[in-house]
């Protein structure tokens, strides 16, 4: 079973490895390689990812036609799932939804920390120095140095924004 892991952690890594061919994903992004590592991204094209951001495994990005922007120095905890697009369900000829899809970009900025299993749904921003605890659903807007949880996911209390930009500013990054 050892070899077996070995060779499959090996096989994770070169299988997400292939994201660093797109410009728009940093070479310095860290993709987890550990068992069972898979990270999807559906149409790597439309999802940007900045420098030192660590995406852990089970992670689950589909853009559609519209587009995901994650920031530099995030860390995503296994089973993020973020969808950008939804169902057409105010058509007027099928339900409970036709075939076309509507897109909403998401972004999530700079130094973000997101929990285990946290879903993102379409045309949310998620704000600087945020924190998404586990299990969360975030379905509005999230504003800077916000701390939050739940479904859908609710500010619980902020984090102390003069001690994180200082921290910034001394460029103390994990």
């Amino acid at each position: 079973m050892k070899l077996f892991n070995k060779i499959y952690f090996y096989f994770c890594k070169i299988y997400n490895n292939k994201y660093y061919k797109y410009n728009q994903i940093s070479n310095s992004a860290i993709f987890s390689p550990e068992f069972p590592g898979f990270i999807t991204l559906i149409n790597p094209s439309n999802i940007s990812i900045g420098e030192s951001t660590v995406l852990n495994r089970r992670t689950h990005i589909n853009p559609g036609k519209a587009y995901v922007k994650i920031g530099k120095f995030c860390h995503i905890g296994q089973g993020l799932t973020i969808y950008a697009f939804n169902h057409n369900y105010e058509s007027t000829t099928k339900i409970p939804y036709d075939n076309m899809n509507v897109g909403k970009n998401v972004e999530i900025k700079d130094f973000v920390w997101i929990g285990v299993n946290v879903t993102i749904v379409p045309g949310v921003t998620i704000g600087e120095g945020v924190i998404v605890a586990a299990g969360s659903v975030v379905t509005k807007n999230i504003p800077d140095f916000a701390v939050v949880g739940g479904n859908p996911a609710k500010v619980i209390k902020y984090r102390d924004s003069e001690k994180f930009l200082k921290l910034k500013e001394q460029k103390a990054f994990f």
